[in-house]
């Protein structure tokens, strides 16, 4: 496993790690969670990511039952959750009230306490901010986000899919009050799936220096190969319970990004890896980059995803043309993304 600091801080992470979003409690549970979440920290991952409201608050139970009993150290990982959308299920967010949602004080101090009690440890590494929230004012986020670090019971913030201009607004904020601002962006970032990202690496100054935790890099599956001419015949985009994810994978461009997804196999094979391995290799391979976040819907796809580190190399600069060349003659409109 490679490591990488996370932006401007000091923390190390590692280039892969490991994300939680409709795998864990839904399709791996049990003993089969322990064996996934461990074989990832044996492989050397030493960041997991999870949200509060990943299955109402399930997943950080789940992830919390494995890491307090398992053979790692608390300091040997590093545990990322994000905060705003308040701890139920996507069904249930219409019946949650003001005070359980958002980037208030009062939601951000209780959600945190209520993610340490989920995740049974006493402290976060990474605290993200989910949404940028309009109804919150900066200021009261940037010295509620440093009261939690000065209490302990997080070391790093940051945000989650904001726009570049209101990050920048608040790391001024932060720095004109002499507080620990944020340092870490989590922006969706694949092959399809980019506008947001590349605002973030073209917008210049401090936002510039933050530290990227992308995710989504398979596209929901798509990038993997899987789908080919079918894309509900397997997986999650066939799973009525996650059937909203067809719209936030495709969005208007089904036919152009399942196009784009058999270039993409065919590069694979004459390069002899797997699609998603050239998938994840290239998320890795972005400027600004500290980590891609990866999963898989069973040990067997965590276990391929993992090897995209050892195939980076391959992914030279004619590859690299070659993608993007797949990419623009197929002009693919960024879709809606989501978690």
């Amino acid at each position: 496993m490679q490591y990488r600091r996370l932006g401007q801080t000091s923390l190390k992470v590692s280039a892969l790690s490991l994300g939680t979003w409709l795998n864990l409690s839904t399709k791996i549970s049990g003993n089969d969670a322990h064996d996934y979440i461990n074989h990832a920290l044996e492989a050397g991952v030493n960041l997991i990511d999870t949200a509060e409201s990943y299955e109402g608050g399930d997943v950080e139970r789940l992830i919390g039952d494995v890491l307090s009993t398992g053979p790692f150290p608390r300091d040997a990982y590093c545990i990322c959750t994000k905060i705003y959308f308040g701890a139920t299920t996507r069904e249930n967010r219409a019946m949650l009230r003001p005070t359980q949602k958002g980037l208030s004080r009062k939601h951000i101090l209780e959600g945190c306490d209520a993610s340490l009690h989920r995740l049974q440890t006493d402290y976060i590494d990474i605290l993200l901010c989910h949404r940028y929230d309009p109804d919150t004012s900066l200021e009261e986020l940037a010295w509620t986000m440093h009261s939690l670090v000065f209490q302990g019971k997080i070391l790093y913030w940051g945000t989650s899919e904001w726009p570049p201009e209101e990050i920048e607004r608040l790391i001024e904020i932060a720095g004109k009050n002499h507080l620990i601002g944020p340092s870490i962006e989590q922006p969706q970032l694949n092959v399809v799936h980019r506008d947001t990202y590349k605002r973030l690496v073209g917008w210049g100054g401090a936002v510039s220096a933050l530290g990227l935790m992308t995710w989504s890099p398979l596209a929901s599956g798509i990038l993997s190969g899987r789908y080919g001419e079918r894309p509900d015949a397997e997986g999650r985009l066939n799973d009525r319970s996650t059937s909203w994810v067809q719209a936030l994978a495709f969005g208007k461009n089904r036919s152009r990004i399942l196009a784009l997804s058999k270039v993409l196999t065919r590069i694979a094979g004459e390069l002899q890896i797997s699609p998603a391995q050239l998938a994840v290799a290239w998320c890795l391979k972005q400027p600004m980059v500290s980590t891609v976040i990866i999963g898989g819907s069973t040990r067997e796809q965590l276990v391929e995803n993992l090897g995209a580190t050892e195939k980076v190399d391959l992914l030279t600069t004619d590859i690299m043309q070659a993608v993007e060349s797949a990419v623009s003659s197929r002009i693919v409109e960024n879709a809606v993304g989501g978690c």
